[in-house]
């Protein structure tokens, strides 16, 4: 008899997002695989470059890679490590102050554990900075309502250009070719996932990216409780690490109003701001997106008081987008 019935197998078909091993693995196996491929890695003699924001995804994999060329040096081994962060000049100023102490202990780390590293803030130019582009009247600052530029100006060119320096001249010591870290996750958010996939990024073994630089994102399919587990190890001692993580888990309490990260991490996961780079620390000047953090902070403790400034020029920039017998400080914006 026939029949137009499709059949379940036909009309339903699986697909495969993530390998099972990776969503079941513990935490101490997650750590564990990360470790095993920085140091095949290290055994190849390549450079490891991170690229870091001192953010809690970045701030892992440094501990991951840190670790390892810790172990690497002390079987013998000379390990390179470059740590490379975009310093746009206009962070929050508790985010940069930060990051600074966190570069100087990873300076210690690597001194007390036998480890070649280079740490770098790197800067824009300075006709892209917005003290002189904004406010000579080159541009205008970052209204939702117009481009989008400031990433780019501000973190992405200046990056490239300094990792272009960096990897030509590894590459005249004779130097097998680098591997930059990144601490990209699959679960952070729904564009991040679209874009790691496009990429083809993967966590246990590096590829090119579009400008044929090898990439690889050890904590791909970490959770977010897995991020705040192991930093929360560090902080109490029960894993060894360049650092205890106690500032930085301080930044993500405070910029959420609250004393504890984990719990910013819900507030902030149901108050994403829209629009923007998607920074959870914007810069002060943003207009892109409406970034709370410095708010929250200054209403929680008054040690961030000095911050008010910082705050009430952003609000004014908003409020003269649309008024322009207010926009008068430079021809043109």
């Amino acid at each position: 008899m026939h029949t137009n019935a499709v059949s379940h197998a036909a009309k339903y078909q699986t697909l495969q997002l993530f390998r099972m091993e990776d969503i079941t693995m513990s935490l101490d196996d997650r750590v564990a695989s990360a470790t095993g491929v920085i140091m095949d890695l290290f055994e190849e003699g390549r450079p490891i470059v991170i690229a870091t924001s001192f953010g809690k995804d970045s701030s892992a994999v440094m501990s991951i890679v840190m670790n390892a060329a810790r172990d690497f040096a002390a079987a013998g081994g000379k390990p390179l490590v470059v740590a490379t962060s975009a310093d746009t000049l206009v962070e929050n100023p508790e985010v940069h102050a930060m990051a600074k102490k966190e570069m100087g202990k990873l300076h210690a780390y690597a001194k007390e554990h036998g480890i070649r590293f280079f740490g770098k803030f790197v800067t824009p130019p300075l006709l892209s900075t917005f003290q002189v582009k904004i406010l000579s009247g080159r541009g205008i600052p970052s209204w939702a309502s117009g481009g989008n530029d400031c990433t780019v100006d501000l973190k992405i060119s200046p990056q490239k250009s300094y990792r272009k320096k960096l990897f030509r001249t590894i590459a005249e010591k004779g130097m097998p070719e680098p591997v930059t870290c990144l601490g990209m996750r699959i679960q952070e958010s729904e564009v991040r996932a679209a874009r790691m996939k496009q990429n083809g990024a993967r966590a246990e073994t590096p590829v090119r990216n579009k400008d044929g630089e090898l990439v690889l994102c050890p904590v791909s399919y970490w959770s977010e409780d897995d991020v705040f587990e192991y930093l929360g190890e560090c902080s109490s001692g029960l894993r060894q690490s360049y650092s205890d993580f106690k500032e930085t888990l301080r930044i993500y309490a405070h910029s959420a109003g609250t004393s504890c990260a984990v719990v910013a991490q819900s507030i902030y996961e149901g108050k994403q701001k829209k629009g923007g780079c998607g920074a959870r620390h914007g810069c002060f000047p943003c207009l892109k997106a409406e970034d709370m953090s410095l708010a929250a902070m200054i209403a929680l403790e008054p040690r961030y008081e000095y911050l008010r400034g910082l705050n009430r020029l952003n609000s004014y920039l908003r409020a003269i987008e649309k008024d322009w017998s207010r926009r008068h400080w430079a021809q043109g914006v």
